[in-house]
């Protein structure tokens, strides 16, 4: 059986993400693919530092497509 997604998402779209007990905007930057626990579909997302942080570079990590929400306004 073919597991289906919450969030229909590709590959250079804008996400959010719950982080720090809030949403922020991330870009999906690489599709994982079922590697997950019990087979869950995971993504690369990337989320910027803020502009009060300075020059730090952005941040990389995977989550499972079912925690992806909209784009935070």
């Amino acid at each position: 059986a073919e597991k289906k997604t919450s969030v229909a998402f590709r590959v250079g779209m804008a996400v959010g993400v719950r982080l720090g007990g809030r949403v922020v905007s991330a870009l999906v930057v690489e599709d994982r693919g079922d590697l997950g626990a019990g087979g869950a579909h995971l993504v690369r997302v990337e989320v910027k530092a803020k502009k009060a942080d300075g020059d730090r570079e952005p941040e990389q990590f995977e989550v499972p497509v079912d925690a992806l929400v909209g784009v935070p306004a």
